[in-house]
C-alpha cells in the first residue's frame, strides 16, 4: 500500500485470478499468446515469470515474446542515474501521472520503449549510411534471399568492421566488400559452379575456407542455398541458447543492440 497506494477497500470488489487471467488473455489476443505479438514490459524477465505461471495455473499454454527498455537501457548505457521506469521517463521528457499504477505504468513504458525504437532506428540508419555501396547491396542481398527461402530473420544482425558479418547471434559468413578483388568466405567443401573466381583463404581466415569473389551480391546467386543452409543450421543453435535459460534470454536480447538491423 505504501508503494502502489492500493489498499483493502480498492480491491474488495476486485475478479478472482481466473477471471482475471481470462480478461488478459482476451485483452492481449491470441496472437500474442502465440509469441506472434511482442508484449512490452519493463524489467519484463521477472513480471513473465509470474504471468505464465498464473497461466500454467489457469491451464492456458503460452509462448510470450517480449521486449524490455530496461535490458535496452543498460545495453545502451544511457547517461542515468539508474534504469528505474521514472528515471527513463524522466531521461525522455515522459510525463508519469501516477506512478506505481497499472495503467500509467503500462503507458509510460510503452511511450518510453517507442522512444528507445526511434533512437534505435537513428543509430541503425546512420550506421548503415556509413557503410560502402557495396557493403550496403551486400546486406540488402543477404536479407532478401534469407526472407526468400522463408528463414526467420529476428535474430539476423551485421556487424561491419574488417569484414562485413552475417550474425545470428553466432557467426554465419564473412565477406569482405572493401578488399580490392571483394570475397565471401566458405568452406572448401561448398559446391561451386566451374567458373566461380576462388582462391585459398589466409591462415587467419581458416585453413578449411576458400575465397569466392564478386562484383555484385547477384554474382553470388550460386551459393545462396549454401549460405541460408548455413544459417538456418546457425539460427537453431542461436534459439537452443536463448531458450536455455532466462539468463541467455536476456544476453540474446541485448546483443542485437551493437550491431545493424535491416
Amino acid at each position: 500500500s505504501s508503494i502502489h497506494g492500493i489498499h483493502d477497500e480498492d480491491v474488495k470488489d476486485a475478479p478472482d485470478e481466473s477471471s482475471a487471467i481470462a480478461a488478459f488473455c482476451n485483452f492481449i489476443g491470441k496472437e500474442a499468446l502465440c509469441g506472434d505479438v511482442v508484449l512490452v514490459a519493463h524489467n519484463a524477465l521477472f513480471d513473465v515469470k509470474f504471468l505464465l505461471y498464473a497461466l500454467s495455473r489457469a491451464g492456458i499454454e503460452a509462448e510470450l515474446s517480449f521486449m524490455d527498455p530496461l535490458s535496452m537501457a543498460r545495453r545502451w548505457n544511457l547517461d542515468v542515474s539508474n534504469k528505474k521506469l521514472g528515471t527513463l521517463a524522466q531521461h525522455f521528457s515522459i510525463e508519469q501521472n501516477a506512478a506505481h499504477r497499472a495503467e500509467d505504468d503500462a503507458c509510460v513504458c510503452g511511450r518510453i520503449f517507442v522512444k528507445m525504437l526511434e533512437q534505435r532506428e537513428l543509430e541503425t540508419r546512420t550506421k548503415f549510411e556509413s557503410l560502402t555501396s557495396l557493403e550496403q547491396q551486400t546486406i540488402v542481398w543477404v536479407k532478401k534471399i534469407l526472407t526468400d527461402a522463408g528463414c526467420n530473420t529476428d535474430l539476423l544482425t551485421f556487424s561491419a568492421t574488417a569484414y562485413l558479418t552475417v550474425n545470428c547471434l553466432y557467426s554465419v559468413i564473412k565477406f569482405k566488400p572493401k578488399a580490392k578483388r571483394p570475397y565471401v568466405l566458405v568452406d572448401k567443401t561448398t559446391d561451386l559452379p566451374s567458373g566461380a573466381e576462388t582462391a585459398p583463404a589466409v591462415k587467419s581466415e581458416g585453413a578449411d575456407r576458400v575465397r569466392v569473389f564478386y562484383q555484385a551480391p547477384e554474382n553470388l546467386d550460386c551459393i545462396k542455398n549454401t549460405i541460408t543452409a548455413r544459417y538456418c543450421q546457425v539460427f537453431e543453435s542461436a534459439l537452443s541458447f536463448v531458450s536455455a535459460s532466462d539468463k541467455n534470454m536476456k544476453a540474446a536480447a541485448e546483443s542485437i543492440f551493437d550491431q545493424i538491423t535491416v
